[in-house]
Parts: structure tokens; sequence; C-alpha cells
């Protein structure tokens, strides 16, 4: 698993504008306790999904669109992770 990366919580945090009297999807994300053993990390998570991303553009070059789509994991986990967390995001049991 050379190319496989667990973030750890400094990681998600560096990602996450904290703000004072906010709290942001990044500051709620469970992560791995075991990132050398991640499917013993999964087994034993509360959290009822898991965040992959595959930084990958095969699929739009596939159907004869513009490639450049492998680019977009961190800023989209940077947008994720800004997403005010509010009682509907809770009602999914995220942590």
């Amino acid at each position: 698993m050379q190319h496989f990366k667990v973030y750890s919580k400094p990681d998600l945090l560096s990602l996450t504008k904290v703000r004072r009297f906010e709290t942001k999807t990044g500051e709620r994300l469970q992560v791995a306790n075991h990132p050398e053993d991640i499917a013993d990390s999964i087994r034993q998570s509360s959290a009822p999904f898991v965040l992959f991303g595959i930084p990958e553009d095969l699929g739009a070059k596939g159907n004869l669109g513009i490639g450049g789509t492998d680019t977009l994991w961190i800023p989209f986990l940077q947008s994720f992770l800004n997403i005010q967390s509010n009682d509907f995001l809770m009602a999914m049991k995220y942590c």
C-alpha cells in the first residue's frame, strides 16, 4: 500500500478552517485509530461510512471528455471538511 494515504486528525484539521462558535465537518470526523492496520480500524469504527478518494480521470477521458479530474481530490476534501456541522448532518451519525 505504497500510495495509500490514511489521514490523521491533524491532517484533516490542516485542511479545515476552524472558526470560533462554529463546528465544521472536519472537526467531527473519525480517523483510523491504527493506520498501519486499516481493515481493523474500519471494523472497530462506529462510523456508518468510510470516505475513500481515488484521484483518477479515466472515466471522463473514456467518455471523450476533458481529463484533469484526477487533481480534484484535495479541493473536494477542503470543501467537504469545511461544511458547517448541523442537525441534519448529525442525523447521519457521522463521527
